[in-house]
């Protein structure tokens, strides 16, 4: 029987939600024909999507192809990456705060298989700011090594983590590395680790406050993937391995045949929450599988007193409910599967979302569990989930009769479905969503592979939705002057972007920054809020801070820290990841201030700072 709680709840159809704007959809392919297809997505402070995936189509061999779409979906620049003669392919994608990309990969070699390689593009153009010379990273002897999931910090900081796998057979174990900014290897070596078992994948990493991170992945015996276990490990910033119980594999219990981890999730004290799903023969003829979720300490103990299982339905045979994503957001766990409805024939699932307490495991109430069902009662199964603001954004496939369909959707903190979408190339063609990213309030573009209807192959297929008629903008009503001394212009001249500039000069203040605004606004109940700045100074050098008023800490918390440019510079500031309430108070006030110094101390140079333009985007709650 089970060992948890299960429910019983109304399936929504795709119909029955509101939906977004018209979508732009865009599709890429070199030529005429050859597989392409897209594998992740990122976005940048400056609205601008980027993706990568793979093309068959662009030299003799499959190339890494990143590309780069504005929020319109026009599409900027593409680059590739080709090791001639040999194929490469492309796996994660990031961004970093200066606005580059950082792209991980897999190249193929005469000698050592394929090995992991990185390269950092500039965000503005696409031009190789360094490639992969210095970071194409193999591990001992002959191995195909090949990227599972990667993490930029603020910083720069690159971390991959992905598997090693020996040739011409063996068994494969967990392989990470980490990269300097400047595109310097941070360690001697690799690090490799292994479970004593005879296969270790890994399949997620998350990276803690002081540099040091968590990889978490499944381990099993040759063979025989019912004896899978979860495989943890953390190690230092230097790539030692961290104090504590690691590495370990965990498990429900002997009773428990497998148990595999899918994805993980970390805290602001640097808890990591892990999910998948764990699988126990019943009967000879009944199988039961459900959601496991567990939250584990910087040393490696568990936080909560037992697993959170979770199943949608009771006495299911030949089948269950799988977890594959989760996401941390402000005290709450959120986790994504499919799960199997004894409705309705055997094999049709439909896209789950639930969450938990972080602190103790205890799953959420009011309309959870969020339950998604499309059209044609297809296997609808996520592949991603972020959070933005107190919003969930997921993406998956729905597998149909004959072909399958992306699936995206947005759920409120409380449960409810805000909408969901379908999108696909024409009935029976195959399409698959393989990642998703946010820009901006209300804005989120989703990757992945494309039918090409036989024409072009699959094509890179990319998405972006907007919530045009939600998004509000928020011009500011009031505003303060900390230090500096107005030259033209006024408070109205931010409320558009145009040539009617906010000017400002050093005064006589002795502040470190000597000039200093805070704008000041209202709003009501949100679940997104952004801030939305363009900016020029008259010299080189000068360093912009741009602060967001924290009502609960009532303190100034630095968003974003940069040069400004001499020539117009629009930057696009999400108040936090997660729930924006803490930056505004309990009447609806909400403040930014903007900060402008000279790098250096001790100039004299007459030099200005002219805001064009700064406002609030909002998505109500």
């Amino acid at each position: 029987m089970k060992r948890a709680m299960t429910f019983i709840a109304t399936v929504l159809c795709a119909g029955a939600f509101a939906q977004p704007g018209t979508p732009w959809e865009r599709r890429w392919h070199p030529t005429a024909s050859g597989p392409d297809e897209g594998m992740a997505v990122c976005s940048d402070k400056f609205g601008n999507f980027y993706v990568v995936g793979t093309t068959g189509n662009h030299s003799t061999t499959d190339d890494i192809v990143v590309l780069s779409y504005d929020l319109a979906g026009n599409l900027r620049w593409w680059q590739h990456y080709d090791n001639p003669g040999f194929a490469d392919k492309g796996a994660a994608i990031a961004c970093d705060d200066n606005g580059d990309v950082i792209v991980a990969g897999a190249s193929q070699s005469s000698t050592t298989g394929y090995d992991f390689v990185v390269f950092k593009l500039t965000g503005q153009d696409g031009q190789f700011v360094w490639t992969p010379t210095a970071t194409r990273v193999t591990s001992a002897g002959t191995r195909n090594d090949i990227p599972m999931d990667m993490v930029v910090t603020p910083a720069g900081e690159i971390y991959v983590t992905g598997v090693s796998w020996p040739l011409p057979s063996g068994h494969p174990d967990f392989l990470t590395i980490r990269i300097h900014a400047d595109g310097q290897m941070a360690w001697d070596a690799p690090v490799q680790q292994d479970f004593e078992a005879k296969w270790d994948i890994p399949f997620a990493l998350v990276v803690h406050t002081d540099g040091s991170i968590t990889v978490g992945g499944s381990s099993w015996e040759y063979a025989d993937e019912r004896t899978r276990d979860w495989a943890l490990v953390r190690y230092n910033g230097n790539g030692t391995l961290a104090s504590g119980r690691w590495p370990f594999r965990y498990n429900r219990g002997v009773q428990i045949l497998d148990n595999h981890l899918a994805d993980l999730a970390i805290d602001e004290q640097g808890n990591v929450y892990a999910t998948g799903y764990c699988f126990e023969q019943i009967e000879a003829d009944n199988q039961d599988q459900a959601y496991m979720t567990q939250g584990f300490r910087p040393n490696g103990d568990t936080m909560w007193s037992s697993d959170a299982i979770f199943s949608l339905a009771s006495n299911v045979e030949f089948g269950g409910d799988a977890a594959f994503a989760i996401g941390y957001c402000d005290g709450n766990v959120y986790v994504a599967g499919a799960s199997q409805n004894s409705v309705r024939p055997a094999h049709d699932t439909d896209l789950v979302v639930i969450g938990y307490q972080a602190g103790n495991g205890t799953l959420l109430g009011g309309n959870f569990p969020a339950i998604f069902n499309s059209t044609g009662d297809g296997a609808d199964g996520p592949k991603r989930l972020i959070t933005a603001g107190s919003n969930i954004y997921v993406t998956g496939t729905a597998v149909k009769a004959g072909g399958s369909d992306y699936i995206t959707m947005r759920v409120r903190s409380n449960g409810t479905i805000a909408w969901a979408r379908e999108h696909f190339t024409q009935v029976g063609t195959v399409d698959e969503a393989r990642g998703i990213a946010n820009s901006g309030v209300g804005r989120v573009a989703v990757t992945g592979l494309a039918d090409g209807l036989g024409a072009t192959g699959d094509d890179v297929g990319t998405i972006g939705y907007a919530e045009t008629g939600q998004i509000q903008v928020v011009t500011p009503s009031s505003h303060s002057i900390q230090s500096g001394l107005e030259v033209s212009g006024s408070l109205s001249s931010v409320f558009l972007s145009d040539d009617d500039r906010w000017e400002f000069k050093q005064g006589p203040s002795v502040d470190l920054w000597p000039i200093k605004l805070v704008l000041i606004g209202g709003v009501g109940e949100v679940s997104e809020m952004s801030f939305r700045l363009e900016t020029h100074v008259t010299t080189t050098s000068i360093r912009q801070r741009v602060e967001f008023w924290d009502y609960g800490s009532t303190a100034w918390v630095e968003m974003d820290s940069r040069y400004a440019t001499v020539n117009s510079d629009r930057v696009v500031i999400p108040f936090s990841q997660c729930d924006p309430s803490r930056f505004r108070s309990q009447s609806g006030e909400i403040k930014v201030r903007i900060s402008f110094k000279v790098d250096g101390i001790g100039t004299t140079a007459d030099w200005r700072a002219r805001i064009d333009h700064a406002v609030w985007e909002v998505l109500p709650r």
